[in-house]
């Protein structure tokens, strides 16, 4: 069995998208970060015009049947949430032995890139501002808790 077989499993209807089913229907925008395996951009989707984040995630550096289980787990619990305080699974597809994933694009940053401005800027968040934040976060780990995953 292929890495791309083992990874991907059976196609679904969101690895056969066309829009989002192979890196030439995307335009790199700007690198926003890097992991362990992996490196996201946030690119536009040339048929749609939409912005996403676009998670490579290499799988030529995995030389463990269990990173690439956790590559399949990550897509099959990313596939689970739909909440409005939890980064949306748009899609996926293997590509030159590197796995895509394709997500909603916070445009605004994380909650790290805020905190990291205020405290540049030398300003203080309001009360209001961090309980609207922390009612947020809460949300979303208690939709992801009610599909039984956990985040860490």
């Amino acid at each position: 069995m292929s890495i791309q077989q083992n990874v991907i499993g059976p196609v679904s209807a969101h690895s056969i998208s066309t829009s989002y089913g192979a890196l030439k229907n995307f335009e790199v925008i700007k690198y926003l970060g890097k992991g362990h395996f992996s490196t996201v951009f946030s690119a536009r989707n040339r048929f749609t015009n939409s912005y996403v984040a676009l998670k490579k995630v290499e799988l030529s550096q995995m030389a463990d049947a269990k990173a690439i289980e956790d590559c399949k787990r990550e897509i099959s619990l990313l596939q689970q949430l739909n909440h409005p305080n939890v980064i949306k699974y748009i899609s996926h597809f293997v590509e030159d032995n590197d796995l895509y994933i394709v997500l909603e694009l916070a445009s605004a940053g994380d909650l790290a890139q805020m905190i990291k401005h205020f405290v540049k800027t030398n300003k203080r968040m309001t009360e209001k501002t961090i309980w609207k934040f922390f009612r947020q976060i809460c949300s979303g780990l208690e939709h992801m808790h009610s599909k039984r995953i956990m985040h860490r």
